[in-house]
């Protein structure tokens, strides 16, 4: 996929990205914190927060998630789709339930 000198994973990644110009210099977290810490001039010994974006979801909301998708599964194979919905079926069976849902507006006309 990736050209001559394109990080493959592995051993050498981090190298093989700064030698092509993907990254400023080799470290861990604390390296970049205190990378940060001298760009904003900071005190070497200031007290930084480290907050997560997205924030990790709490406990109940996981499991609320889980619930509702277990529900959805239920309440699907008891309620199958009306006849003639079938592209529907289809459709559902090709989205990715990991990421962003994008549908553009339908009007659906029932006679």
């Amino acid at each position: 996929m990736g050209g001559a000198g394109a990080p493959r994973g592995g051993g050498g990644g981090g190298r093989q990205a700064l030698e092509i110009g993907l990254g400023d210099e080799i470290g861990g977290l604390r390296a970049a914190v205190d990378r940060i810490r001298r760009a904003l001039e900071l005190d070497p010994d200031a007290d930084v927060e480290l907050v997560a974006r997205p924030a990790p979801k709490r406990l109940s909301e996981e499991l609320a998630e889980l619930l509702e998708a277990r529900l959805a599964r239920v309440v699907y194979e008891a309620l199958p789709l009306p006849r003639g919905f079938g592209w529907v079926d289809s459709l559902l069976a090709t989205v990715s339930a990991d990421g962003p849902l994008l549908v553009p507006p339908v009007l659906v006309e029932i006679r």
